[in-house]
């Protein structure tokens, strides 16, 4: 790391190149924390491993949709945590995540869209990929909509998300089709409820 590519500002520490900014470490202890969009006029992509490690003070977080990869542990130990907040699903389920402690989701269990608190899951339609961790330990999540144009789910994508109860389709040859990391990549290994156009499968054709 060059060390003058090294920025401090409002206790976030950034790694600075041309092209785009990642923040490396949180200095500060504030409870509600807001992950800038941008640094001296460089979009802010990345969340460097172990940035918020070992704060015990953050409470909340609120993401930037510029935020395209959060590094391995990033959030580990944050156990404080217990809300996300975010403003775009489809910018979320783009993150790539490095393992369950980069997703703050992991100790903070309840994620808000709009300020709204997210129990009802709707993936955007356009989507074809749902990240590795993406809604890990989300356990506030009682349903989730999963549109046709979804192709892959990713390993543990929703990983303790122990609350689901449903999962709701539109197509059946469109859901045979995805292909899913591992077991926790799928929503029914909690949900256990297919629902087909609002109806319960019960017998598959």
């Amino acid at each position: 790391v060059n060390m003058n590519n090294l920025k401090l500002e409002n206790n976030f520490q950034y790694l600075v190149s041309d092209s785009d900014v990642t923040l490396v470490n949180y200095l500060g202890s504030d409870t509600l924390v807001t992950i800038p969009d941008m640094y001296n006029g460089i979009n802010i992509t990345s969340v460097g491993p172990f940035a918020f490690a070992f704060n015990k003070t953050i409470e909340t977080v609120i993401f930037s949709n510029n935020i395209t990869v959060i590094k391995n542990n990033a959030f580990n130990n944050c156990e404080s945590l217990t809300d996300v907040y975010i403003s775009d699903i489809a910018a979320w389920c783009n993150i790539s995540f490095g393992d369950y402690s980069s997703n703050p989701l992991y100790y903070a269990d309840n994620l808000y869209l709009n300020s709204e608190l997210v129990t009802d899951l709707v993936i955007p339609d356009g989507i074809t990929d749902i990240k590795d961790y993406a809604f890990c330990n989300c356990s506030g999540l009682t349903s989730v909509v999963i549109p046709n144009s979804v192709t892959s789910i990713s390993s543990y994508a929703f990983y303790g998300c122990s609350g689901l109860k449903e999962v709701h389709i539109s197509d059946l040859s469109a859901w045979c089709g995805i292909e899913f990391g591992n077991d926790y990549a799928n929503p029914l290994y909690y949900a256990h409820n297919l629902y087909l156009n609002g109806e319960l499968v019960i017998e598959l054709v």
